[in-house]
Formats: structure tokens, C-alpha cells, sequence
């Protein structure tokens, strides 16, 4: 008899090597280890509630193709290593709770994965300053544009955390703009 090839389940396999739950599952959302919200874990604290939020939020962004946040994350290839999706007790482990109820988990490598040695609790100002460059770029550098509105000048912005974008300045030429 054939069972299921999701670690330590043994029961008989429906298709693609696993069983009725875990099939259901991958058709669904693209994996056999997605999680369902439970209301029955038990927290004792609202730091550690909101860090399961968290929990949840990126396993569900990475592994659900329903999720409007999927094409950011799960589509990209950004993946949640094994040991996370098996359990929030070995996430928690790893990244302990959240410090502060602002904090939220962070890759340090904005294309690598939800693992333990690429993600920390980081706030919103912490993270504006690790985005990856926007799909419609043209200077290859993030927070540069090149602005036609502006008689063709290059734009120079960051964002200061708490979503408004400031201007550095109007330049010329792009490497300008950059420095």
C-alpha cells in the first residue's frame, strides 16, 4: 500500500502521493502543508497573539494562491521553510515574539525566504529601507525615477516610514540623482 509522502502521515495516497487531506489541500492552495486559523491555539499574551497573526498571515501569502498578497510572495517563489509550516511552536522558537505590537517579520534578503536565518521583527521604518524596486523602474535604482512631468529630470525620494514619500531633489543626469 501506498501512503502519503507528508512526513510522519501514513495514511494511503488518493493522488500525487498524498492523501485525501493533503491532496485537498495542495488543489486548493498549492501545498500540502497549509494551515488553517485555528481558534483553539492558546496564547497567553497579546504579543504572542499578535506574533501567530503574523505567523499565519505569511504562511497564507506564500502558500495560498487566493490570497490577494500571493503574487508578492508565493508567486515569486518566496517559500516558508518545512519546520515553520509544521508548526507555529518552531516558528515561535526560532523568532520569539513580536518586541512591540508594530514590529513585523522581515526578510533580510528581500527575494530569499521565510527562514530562520533570513528574518527578524523589524518596524515599518526599519523595513521601508528594504523594498525591492518597483516592476516599472527605469534607473535600476530604488527611490530613482525619471520624471517627464519634470522637464525629463531625474527623481530622487525615500519614504520616510510612515508612508509619505519625500523628495531629495530633481537632478540632471541619473548618477546625480543616485548620490
Amino acid at each position: 500500500m501506498n501512503t502519503c509522502k507528508v512526513e510522519n502521515c501514513n495514511l494511503k495516497h488518493k493522488a500525487k502521493g498524498y492523501c485525501n487531506t493533503h491532496y485537498t489541500l495542495f488543489k486548493r492552495t498549492g501545498s500540502p502543508y497549509s494551515i488553517k486559523r485555528r481558534t483553539t491555539v492558546v496564547l497567553d499574551d497579546e504579543l504572542k497573539k499578535a506574533s501567530y497573526n503574523s505567523y499565519y498571515n505569511m504562511i497564507d501569502r506564500t502558500l495560498n494562491p487566493n490570497n490577494n498578497r500571493y503574487k508578492d510572495y508565493g508567486d515569486r517563489g518566496i517559500t516558508v521553510c518545512k519546520e515553520w509550516i509544521e508548526s507555529f511552536d518552531n516558528f515561535f522558537k526560532d523568532m520569539g515574539a513580536k518586541p512591540t505590537l508594530k514590529h513585523s517579520i522581515e526578510r533580510i534578503d528581500n527575494d530569499g525566504n521565510y527562514e530562520k536565518s533570513n528574518c527578524k521583527w523589524a518596524t515599518d521604518l526599519e523595513q521601508v529601507y528594504n523594498r525591492r524596486m518597483q516592476h516599472n523602474n527605469t534607473s535600476g535604482v530604488v527611490g530613482v525615477t525619471f520624471d517627464k512631468r519634470y522637464k525629463g529630470r531625474w527623481m530622487a525620494r525615500v519614504n520616510d516610514g510612515k508612508g509619505n514619500r519625500k523628495s531629495i531633489g530633481s537632478f540632471a543626469t541619473r548618477e546625480e540623482a543616485i548620490e
